[in-house]
C-alpha cells in the first residue's frame, strides 16, 4: 500500500489496511525512501524527497520482498498480491505494475503476471502535463515563475552544494541543505500542492499527532520543475492486460478528476481487458474518513471478491 504525494504510512493508510485485514486480506503499508520510518534522521542526507521515479521502484523493491516469500510465515500468499496506491501512489502502483519483468510462477495457473492478481488505484494522478497546466492557471505568470526559480536553485544547488562542502571540508565545516517549500499550502503558496483553507483542514485531519520520522510539511523545490514530465496514464500501454485494474475516483476532486481517469481509459481501452471505475461522492481528501472512505472501501471490496 502506497501513499500520494508527501505521504506518509501514518497518514491514513492505517485505516484502509484494517479494513483489508477485517475483510480477510493481509495489509503491508511502507514508506517511500526519505520518508517516515525508511531512513533514520540521523542517517538520510535530507528528508522528505519527492520523487515520482525513486517511488514506484520503491514499490517494486517492496513487491520483491513479498515474492520471496518473506511473509509466508505471517500467512501472506506470495502469488495473490493486489497493488494498492492513493493519489501519487496511485500513479506509481500502474507505473510499478507496467515496468515489472514478466515472471511465471512454475507451479501457478494465477491469470496475473509477476504474483500480481489486481492492481487497485485510488484518486490517481495520471497526467503531469495537465497537472501543471492547471497549476499554471491556478499560481498565474508569477507565481508559476516563482515556483521554477526555486525549484530550479534548489536543483542546481543538489548538484554544486554536496561538492562544494567535501571541497572545502579541511578548510571549514560546511553541511548541505536543501531548499525546501510546503508540500501543502494556501492558494497563491509556493508549494508543492495549494488549496482552500477549509482543503487544508481535511489534509491534515488524518495525519498523528506525533508523525513517524519527525515529518514536516516540507520539502525540497527540484521535483516541482520536472513533475510534468510524469505521465502515469503512458503506463497504461504496457500494463499487464490479465491483470484487473479498479480506479477509485472522488467525483468532487479538483485535485485529480475523475474525468481524467475516464478520459485515459477511453484512450487506452483496447489495451485494458478488465478495468473498471468507482466514483464516490467527495473531494480529494474526503476519501480517507467517513462515509466517503466507507463507499471506497465497499467498491474495493467487491471488485476483489469478483477477481480473486
Amino acid at each position: 500500500m502506497s501513499h500520494g504525494i508527501g505521504g506518509q504510512k501514518d497518514m491514513g493508510l492505517a485505516r484502509y489496511g484494517k479494513a483489508f485485514v477485517k475483510a480477510g486480506y493481509g495489509a503491508l503499508m511502507f514508506d517511500y525512501r526519505h520518508f517516515g520510518g525508511s531512513y533514520s534522521l540521523k542517517k538520510a542526507p535530507f528528508r522528505n524527497y519527492i520523487n515520482p521515479w525513486m517511488h514506484y521502484s520503491d514499490i517494486q523493491t517492496v513487491l520483491q520482498f513479498v515474492q520471496e516469500g518473506n511473509l509466508a510465515k505471517e500467512g501472506v500468499d506470495n502469488e495473490k498480491i493486489i497493488l494498492w496506491g492513493s493519489s501519487f501512489g496511485g500513479g506509481h502502483v500502474l507505473a510499478a505494475t507496467a515496468t515489472l519483468p514478466e515472471r511465471h510462477p512454475s507451479n501457478s495457473s494465477m491469470p496475473g503476471t509477476h504474483g500480481i492478481r489486481a492492481v487497485i488505484s485510488q484518486i490517481p494522478h495520471l497526467n503531469g502535463k495537465l497537472a501543471t497546466k492547471q497549476a499554471i492557471l491556478t499560481r498565474g505568470v508569477l507565481g508559476t515563475l516563482r515556483v521554477l526559480a526555486v525549484a530550479g536553485t534548489d536543483f542546481v544547488t543538489s548538484l554544486v552544494g554536496p561538492f562544494m562542502v567535501d571541497l572545502l571540508s579541511p578548510f571549514v565545516k560546511l553541511e548541505y541543505s536543501p531548499m525546501y517549500v510546503p508540500i501543502a499550502g494556501p492558494i497563491g503558496s509556493t508549494s508543492y500542492m495549494t488549496m482552500t483553507e477549509e482543503g487544508l483542514k481535511t489534509y491534515t485531519s488524518k495525519h498523528p499527532k506525533v508523525y513517524l520520522g519527525g515529518w514536516r510539511n516540507l520539502a525540497p523545490a527540484r521535483t516541482m520543475a520536472v513533475i510534468s514530465l510524469y505521465n502515469p496514464e503512458n503506463y497504461l500501454d504496457t500494463f499487464p492486460a490479465s491483470v484487473p485494474l479498479l480506479f477509485v475516483t472522488a467525483g468532487r476532486d479538483a485535485l485529480c478528476p475523475p474525468s481524467l481517469v475516464e478520459e485515459a481509459l477511453q484512450r487506452h481501452k483496447g489495451k485494458l481487458s478488465t478495468s473498471e471505475i468507482a466514483t464516490v461522492d467527495c473531494d480529494h481528501f474526503d476519501i480517507y474518513e467517513g462515509e466517503p472512505f466507507a463507499h471506497a472501501v465497499s467498491a474495493m471490496r467487491n471488485f476483489l471478491k469478483k477477481h480473486l
